[in-house]
This record gives C-alpha cells, sequence and structure tokens, in this order.
C-alpha cells in the first residue's frame, strides 16, 4: 500500500496518459448516489474554470460543509444540479480536471504517511492558479471512513491531524 498520496499520484500518472477530460480520486471504503459520476460531470461543464469538484457526503467527521444538511444512504440520495463554491474539499473524493492537473501538478508527497493535508494543499494551489473549488449536490457518497489506514496504521487521527497541520503550516504559514 502507497498510502494515498502516493497511490493517488501513480494513479493520475497512469490515467493522464489516456484522452480523459478529468480524473477521479475515490477512497475505497464508500457507496455512491445513483448518477454519482453525471453529477461530478455536470458541475464541470455547467461552471468555468473548475478545477476539482467534490461531492456531498455522511462522514459526520470530515468536512462539514460536504454534509449538505443529510445524512442517509446513498443509494436513496436524489441528486440536485446545485453547485457551492467552497475553498476545499476532502480527499475522499476529488473530480479533478485535466486542465488543473497539468496547471497544478501532482498532490505533494510531504503528506504521504497518512494523506490528511494532502488535499488541501492541491486545493490552495488549484485556487492560486485561478480554479474554482466547488461541492456539488448532484453526486452523494456514503464514507465509512479510516478503515484502511486504521488497518494498516491502527488509531491514528490525532497523530494524522498534528502532522498535517504542521506541513501546511510550514509550506504555506500559519494562516493557512
Amino acid at each position: 500500500n502507497l498510502g494515498w498520496v502516493r497511490g493517488s499520484n501513480l494513479g493520475l500518472e497512469a490515467a493522464s496518459k489516456r484522452d480523459y477530460g478529468a480524473f477521479c480520486l475515490l477512497n475505497n471504503d464508500v457507496r455512491l448516489s445513483p448518477d454519482f459520476f453525471g453529477g461530478l460531470c455536470r458541475a464541470v461543464s455547467g461552471n468555468d474554470r473548475v478545477g476539482v469538484v467534490g461531492p456531498f457526503y455522511d462522514h459526520i467527521q470530515g468536512w462539514r460543509e460536504q454534509l449538505g444538511g443529510r445524512l442517509g444512504p446513498a443509494r436513496e440520495y436524489c441528486p440536485r444540479d446545485e453547485f457551492h463554491r467552497v475553498g476545499a474539499v476532502d480527499g475522499t473524493c476529488m473530480f479533478v480536471t485535466r486542465e488543473a492537473m497539468n496547471d497544478v501538478g501532482a498532490l505533494d508527497e510531504r503528506f504521504s504517511r497518512f494523506g490528511w493535508g494532502g488535499e488541501i494543499d492541491w486545493c490552495i494551489r488549484a485556487k492560486l492558479a485561478g480554479y474554482k473549488i466547488l461541492l456539488t449536490a448532484g453526486a452523494y457518497l456514503n464514507h465509512f471512513g479510516r478503515v484502511t489506514a486504521t488497518a494498516l496504521h491502527g488509531p491514528h487521527e490525532e497523530l494524522a491531524r498534528e502532522i498535517m497541520a504542521r506541513e501546511l503550516e510550514r509550506k504555506w504559514g500559519p494562516a493557512w
């Protein structure tokens, strides 16, 4: 297991050799709503200069703005073409456009131990390059959370948060 950052970078490198307009980084511990990928694609096609799109999801310990006011099974979700501009999206699912990937580059591997912070750093770099970061109500997922990392590293949440904050502060300063 290469970890989320290195595994994602390897997948992005391989996929970028194909003629895809976007790439989806998606955790293995999720369940997806009906027309999940259609919802992500509509968010990109309906907006200019999108760098990354994230879905709404149910992981209460994750990003509050991605909850979208709903908890429940993904299979029962009714997608809506509604988009929200945000500062960053969680790495559980990042739908990254080719244009942004070409301009912003790979995920920074300084965040590779647990992966936390790699998505924030990438979103900061995308915004600095002039890209929008969007959430869409057109896609929703259930995230079971920390399944693989816990199996590999045991309980790690406090340490992962500490490492993430330290590395983001080193790179972007205390106000990251």
